[in-house]
């Protein structure tokens, strides 16, 4: 059963309904929605169905009866707002960020007809607001000037206007509200013209089927002049770059507004057409509103990140999360780091942690991993093959100089080392496939990427860093690898990946919306190639290497001191630079390189 809650838009109190997951626990924190009625509707009825189903998939939902209408308080009775109406949605983020366990930063908004048409137009401008959905969409401003797509004339429009202004000056003076009915109000109201939506609708709202005493299914007349100046779409292909769901009956009345919003999204977005539902049937019949069963085949998975700053070098890691399982993809180097990542997962999955993948062999994405193995014992480590054999061959040496480093309570003394996957994809139960790519170079010759093709998605770990960083490059020790490097960054491109997630980024750079990131990598690899590996060894003293990468790359000079992106930098001087301290390898990258090639050298034929 939903708590009921309230909250104030603008002195007007509002009443809500506040759904809760059904494993609730208090201490954790949760996605969260708010649910927008239909116009003439109340909370009782299809957005309280649509909450109690997202609440069974761990959701925390709000849902409201908006200013002047339901249990809501505010005057004149039953006015049709279409500002105040965006105003109780940002009312109702107000409320959910007081709730302790409500993750703010995952907040979404959703609404069925007119409330669908709501969503869209307060996400434009409330980015609070991380994604938006609309069933049977309605946007009540183009719906009063074209009535299912079809252009009212604008004699018509201005006679409504005149005749909302001839009723107000009427009210002023003392005479009863006038009401419009948004369904008919009675049966014999029905005819064979009666288009498929107001039919239905007088059988949801004024039958057993769907009535509530607090839903009058009508609106006043003084409300015309509101929602014929409000437009939802005029705005929506500049202002809505949130993540955009529209679910639409393919026999519903309105789907063509669900189809134009659709196609004026120029962000993220899906439509998803229910077959033979119409605009009515989509609020309450069972076999098309249950989300379980609409979404069985087209489960999409999503993707969270985690940057673990300080000596975890501003490491990302990324929780592939499906239907019924969940895939970690690196883990941060120290300990403390790794059990902050623990309560991540735990509220970010609500589904068992099945796997455990390192990129590559770089200690900062793999050592701490028993953490996470102890803490969800159901899951294993993996990396692919040759990321295993370089491991074994550095581990003991890595976990040495790590522990003088950083000390015994910061690093594993026995650490996990990874089993070999053996595949080239893998599939989370009844979800897509993440396909595995590589071995291919990036600041070492063999990073795994993962990529997800369904929703565009590359975890690119140390292919790609963030742009507000300088890169490991001690590792290029032979020009080959560079050039591989940057051939991995043009694979990239021809992905068309529109989120790709670096291995290491800065804390405020969470989006990771794709081209500035691999382009700031592709910039700095090929600085190097040009300015620094292309000359004479020995060149440049390590301050001339490091000014060099200040000039060329100002925006990182201001980086802070003592950074892993300032670290970075200096590694990288003192092992290029004359007279600097070379890094020591504890494998031949080099000769690695090669023998990755080694069927293709014809030369020893």
């Amino acid at each position: 059963m939903p708590k009921d809650v309230t909250f104030q838009n603008r002195g007007v109190r509002i009443a809500a309904h506040l759904y809760l997951p059904n494993t609730f626990q208090e201490d954790r924190k949760y996605p969260a929605l708010v649910g927008i009625h239909p116009a003439g509707g109340v909370k009782e009825q299809t957005i309280g169905l649509y909450a109690q189903q997202l609440a069974a998939h761990d959701f925390v939902v709000l849902v409201y009866d908006s200013s002047y209408q339901g249990a809501s308080g505010g005057e004149p009775r039953l006015l049709e707002d279409p500002t105040t109406r965006v105003e109780d949605a940002r009312c109702a983020a107000d409320f959910l960020t007081t709730q302790s366990f409500v993750d703010t930063e995952r907040m979404g908004v959703f609404g069925v007809c007119a409330g669908g048409g709501y969503a869209l137009a307060v996400a434009q401008t409330e980015r609070r607001f991380k994604a938006v959905a609309g069933v049977s969409a309605t946007p009540m401003g183009e719906a009063a000037r074209r009535f299912f797509g079809n252009p009212i004339p604008r004699a018509e429009q201005i006679k409504s206007l005149e005749a909302a202004a001839s009723v107000r000056t009427a009210t002023a003076n003392g005479a009863d509200p006038v009401y419009i009915p948004f369904v008919p109000e009675r049966l014999e109201d029905i005819n064979d013209s009666t288009p498929t939506m107001l039919r239905e609708g007088y059988d949801y709202y004024r039958t057993p089927r769907g009535q509530h005493p607090n839903s009058k299914g009508r609106f006043l007349m003084t409300s015309m002049d509101k929602m014929l100046a409000f437009s939802t779409f005029q705005l929506l292909p500049t202002l809505l770059t949130q993540p955009l769901l529209l679910i639409a009956g393919s026999e519903a009345d309105t789907k063509i507004y669900s189809d134009e919003a659709h196609a004026l999204s120029e962000g993220p977005k899906e439509l998803f057409v229910v077959k033979d539902a119409t605009h009515i049937a989509l609020y309450d019949k069972p076999e098309y509103y249950n989300l379980d069963k609409q979404t069985m085949a087209t489960t999409r998975l999503r993707v969270e990140t985690h940057i673990s700053h300080g000596i975890a070098q501003d490491m990302v890691s990324s929780l592939i999360v499906g239907s019924q399982a969940a895939v970690l993809v690196d883990v941060p180097l120290t300990i403390p780091q790794a059990k902050e990542l623990v309560p991540w997962i735990r509220s970010n999955a609500n589904v068992p942690l099945v796997a455990i993948f390192a990129t590559h062999f770089h200690p900062d994405h793999y050592l701490a991993a028993h953490i996470i193995l102890e803490s969800f014992p159901g899951a294993d480590l993996y990396a692919t093959e040759k990321t295993v054999a370089l491991i074994n061959n550095i581990i003991e040496g890595k976990t040495a100089f790590w522990k003088s480093a950083l000390g015994d309570a910061n690093i594993a003394n026995s650490p996990t080392i990874p089993k070999t996957f053996p595949s080239t994809f893998f599939s989370l139960p009844g979800d897509e496939i993440v396909h595995l790519l590589g071995p291919v170079n990036g600041d070492s010759p063999e990073q795994t990427m993962f990529w997800i093709p369904s929703i565009k998605t590359l975890i690119a770990g140390d292919v790609v860093y963030g742009h507000g960083m300088h890169m490991w490059l001690a590792d290029l020790d032979d020009p080959s690898m560079t050039e591989a490097w940057l051939s991995s960054l043009r694979l990239i491109e021809s992905l068309g990946a529109e989120r790709i997630i670096p291995g290491h980024a800065l804390s405020d750079q969470q989006s990771f919306k794709g081209s500035q990131d691999t382009e700031h990598t592709r910039a700095y690899v090929s600085f190097f190639q040009k300015e620094i590996e292309s000359k004479p060894k020995d060149t440049f003293r390590p301050e001339e290497i490091t000014a060099k990468f200040d000039q060329a790359f100002p925006q990182l000079a201001d980086t802070e001191e003592g950074s892993t992106s300032e670290l970075l930098l200096q590694i990288n001087a003192q092992h290029f630079g004359r007279g600097g301290q070379r890094q020591m390898h504890d494998v031949d990258l080099v000769a690695l390189q090669k023998s990755y090639n080694a069927s293709w050298d014809f030369s020893k034929n």
